[in-house]
């Protein structure tokens, strides 16, 4: 009884600091897509204020970027976060 405590306290252990490959995978989306929103979005500002054409359309770009991808997966991956940790 006592070598069946040990092991279900070890899996334990092993399960609590385990991430799943498709959490690794998630995290390294999401920093990638939220870089590159913030890249244009960041250009896009600099082309507005040199008058340089594009600029609204790299701002405008940019925000539609992280209000339709980055901000659900961001949410998504907090949350499957924390309902593995």
């Amino acid at each position: 009884m006592c070598n069946r405590v040990k092991t279900i306290a070890l899996e334990k252990k092993y399960r609590l600091n385990f991430q799943p490959l498709k959490i690794i995978h998630m995290r390294l989306s999401v920093y990638i897509l939220g870089a590159f929103t913030a890249m244009v979005v960041i250009l896009g500002f600099l082309f507005k204020t040199m008058h340089w054409a594009g600029a609204d359309m790299m701002i405008v770009l940019g925000c539609a970027i992280a209000a339709t991808l980055y901000v659900p997966l961001f949410s998504i991956y907090k949350y499957r976060k924390g309902r593995t940790a």
